[in-house]
């Protein structure tokens, strides 16, 4: 697995195998996961404002570098 911050943000409307999330936990235990039910594959195109929101509160809360 990876010690490492990671962000997975998917559309409710692509096809994602039910455990993903939990496998990508077991990748990245550090993992910020989210599921829109509102949007398709380019979500963000559909909903930058909301998918730009989530980067940046993503990003801010990562450590600083050693």
């Amino acid at each position: 697995s990876y010690d490492v911050p990671a962000l997975a943000v998917y559309s409710a409307h692509e096809y994602v195998p039910p455990d993903h999330e939990a496998y990508l936990r077991t990748v990245f235990p550090n993992l910020t996961y989210e599921e829109w039910p509102d949007t398709g594959h380019f979500l963000m195109m559909e909903a930058p404002e909301r998918f730009n929101g989530v980067l940046v509160k993503f990003v801010e809360g990562l450590p600083e570098p050693r």
